[in-house]
């Protein structure tokens, strides 16, 4: 008999704006390592060229300005999604959230639909230090809050172990 978990609750603003940061710097390992060291680097490479004199072609010129603002524009895109999950007032809209060993079902309130996913529709879960983003493809995943989770933590992160196996990430 399979133990079926039952959440209800909102996602808030500052828990979006995480998961929007998470999924552009942080889902693939080393990957906000890397745009940090590409930033750090274009910005070396800035420093040589107007302070240190060091003469560059207009084509890394281009390269290090494209580096410099990728940064910020990711930043930015990651708050203007976070505003307008704000003014959208979909903070406020309840989710319920069930999973067992065979499905993945979740409904936003006032959407009519609702979802049930085997495991197998689902790409990957990561856990982070206050939540569980569970993907179901690159662009579309699903925040359970871990203070909603509360005492169940454990035996959702062996459930997302055991029917995910190598898709399961812990990054806490």
């Amino acid at each position: 008999m399979s133990q079926t978990y039952t959440y209800q609750f909102n996602v808030p603003v500052s828990l979006f704006r995480k998961t929007q940061y998470f999924n552009t710097f942080l889902r693939k390992r080393g990957q906000g390592v890397f745009v940090v060291l590409v930033f750090v680097g274009a910005l070396a490479l800035l420093a040589a060229n107007t302070l240190g004199g060091v003469q560059m072609s207009n084509v890394m010129q281009m390269c290090y300005i494209v580096c410099l603002i990728a940064l910020p524009l990711c930043c930015f895109a990651c708050e203007q999604a976070t505003r307008r999950y704000r003014d959208d007032a979909t903070d406020v809209a309840m989710r319920n959230v069930s999973v067992n060993d065979d499905w993945l079902k979740f409904r936003v309130s006032g959407n009519a639909d609702s979802e049930k996913l085997e495991w197998s529709q689902i790409m990957a879960v990561f856990e982070t230090r206050d939540m569980f983003l569970i993907y179901r493809d690159a662009d579309k995943y699903l925040a359970l809050p871990k203070d909603v989770v509360g005492d169940d933590a454990q035996g959702l992160r062996e459930l997302f172990a055991r029917e995910l196996g190598r898709s399961f990430h812990v990054r806490v």
